[in-house]
């Protein structure tokens, strides 16, 4: 036909974790299943691309188009290649990592499981800026957003008293809510601020401060920084916890 007679090549078998070669009955998983379990599409084509081949320069987080410039086929190995499932979340939360807030948003919303958590809404962007460090795939928040909204709240409101019934404690959460309320913006930066100055006018500061607050807050004395806290859950919200504490 006067045609170039094409080059074949063949790739790298690649087996699953247990080192046998993927089968559906064995558990393999499709393209769908990666999608349904949250994980990007770059970072399962990255994830792929990774199985047989390498980057020139060792590369192993690599956009679409760096994939497209970068393979060729003598950078393909011999020998069999193995999924590694820890390795594909690693490359999926760094995928995550490099993506926008506005992009993160608009691609975890849908995965959240919103019989469990009703409560996240207005403050969405807020919420997955808190918690976005975590994740390492889209489904992920659905493990984490019991910490700004716990699902057992009669638990987590005795906790709150609790907390408020140390006297020290009362005049340092008086003075962070007074300090709160008078805010004219409600965000994380204003209300990083607004938290010191509370603790300098309560005689209090470090852990004095931030470790009774924060466990009125999300239930812990770690976790993510208070203003981050306090953006992700709005003012109505954060300030009713304080007062339940204080009530």
């Amino acid at each position: 036909m006067g045609a170039d007679r094409p080059v074949f090549a063949h790739l790298p078998t690649v087996l699953g974790p247990d080192g046998r070669k993927l089968a559906k009955r064995e558990g393999a998983t499709s393209v769908q299943e990666m999608k349904a379990q949250g994980y990007p599409p770059g970072a399962v084509l990255n994830y792929v691309s990774l199985l047989g081949w390498s980057h020139p320069e060792e590369k192993e987080i690599l956009s679409n188009e760096e994939l497209v410039a970068s393979m060729s086929l003598d950078r393909v190995g011999r020998s069999d290649c193995q999924l590694d499932p820890d390795k594909f979340r690693w490359v999926s939360a760094q995928h995550l990592a490099q993506e926008s807030l506005e992009g993160l948003v608009d691609h975890v919303a849908p995965f959240i499981d919103r019989d469990r958590f009703r409560s996240v809404g207005e403050n969405l962007s807020a919420v997955i800026d808190t918690l976005r460090t975590r994740l390492s795939t889209y489904t992920d928040i659905n493990d984490h957003l019991g910490l700004l909204f716990p699902e057992d709240e009669v638990h987590a409101g005795a906790l709150r008293k609790k907390v408020g019934a140390d006297p020290e404690v009362t005049t340092t959460l008086t003075a962070v809510r007074d300090r709160l309320q008078a805010l004219e913006r409600w965000e994380e930066e204003t209300l990083g601020a607004a938290i010191r100055e509370a603790g300098i006018l309560a005689g209090v500061k470090g852990a004095d401060l931030f470790h009774p607050l924060r466990r009125v807050l999300i239930g812990s004395e770690k976790g993510p920084d208070l203003g981050k806290i306090l953006a992700s859950l709005g003012m109505e919200e954060g300030i009713r916890r304080i007062d339940q504490a204080l009530s």
